[in-house]
C-alpha cells in the first residue's frame, strides 16, 4: 500500500509545485505579463495620461472635449478589456429607438469590439464600446490599432448623436 501513497503524494506534489489550480484555469499557460501596457503605450510613443487600480488611462483629443478617455483594464491578464466611453448621456427611459438599432446594427458591422449600455443610479444610458483582446497576442501595431479604431468608433457616434440633437 505504501506505494500507491507514495505514488499518489509525488503526484500531488508534483501537481502543485507546479502551479497547481491556476495552472489548469490557464490550459497549462501562464498569460500575465507586468507593465505589458506600459510596454504598448511606450512603444507607440504614447504616454499614460491616468491610472486607478488595474486600470490605464489614455486621453485623446476630441472635439466634443478637452479629451476622450480610453480605459484598458487588467492590462496585464491573460484578457485586456479596452473601454471608449460616448460623451452622450441620454435619459434611460427615452432613449431613441433608432440609436439602439444603429448601436445594434454597427456590433454586427464592427471589425472589433462592441457597444454596450450601462444605466446609471440616476436614470442616464451611457453608451460605450468595449473591445476585449487576448493580452499575450497584443503588439504595438495590433495595440494601437485597437486603441485608434475604439476612439475612432466613439467619435462617429457623438457626432451622429450631436447631429440629433442628443449631444
Amino acid at each position: 500500500m505504501s506505494v500507491w501513497r507514495d505514488l499518489f503524494e509525488g503526484l500531488t506534489c508534483g501537481f502543485l509545485e507546479s502551479g497547481g489550480l491556476q495552472r489548469l484555469r490557464n490550459n497549462g499557460v501562464c498569460y500575465q505579463e507586468r507593465g505589458r501596457i506600459e510596454r504598448l503605450t511606450r512603444e507607440n510613443g504614447w504616454s499614460i495620461d491616468g491610472r486607478t487600480d488595474d486600470t490605464i488611462y489614455l486621453d485623446f483629443k476630441s472635439p466634443f472635449a478637452s479629451d476622450r478617455r480610453l480605459l484598458i483594464s487588467r492590462g496585464d491578464e491573460a484578457l485586456v478589456i479596452f473601454s471608449g466611453m460616448s460623451f452622450a448621456e441620454v435619459p434611460a427611459h427615452n432613449f431613441p429607438q433608432e440609436v439602439l438599432g444603429y448601436l445594434l446594427e454597427r456590433n454586427a458591422e464592427m471589425a472589433l469590439g462592441a457597444w454596450n449600455m450601462q444605466i446609471t443610479e440616476e436614470g442616464k444610458a451611457l453608451c460605450f464600446c468595449r473591445y476585449v483582446a487576448i493580452g499575450m497576442g497584443l503588439n504595438a501595431g495590433l495595440f494601437k490599432y485597437v486603441c485608434e479604431g475604439l476612439n475612432e468608433e466613439v467619435h462617429e457616434f457623438d457626432v451622429r448623436m450631436q447631429k440629433a440633437g442628443l449631444l
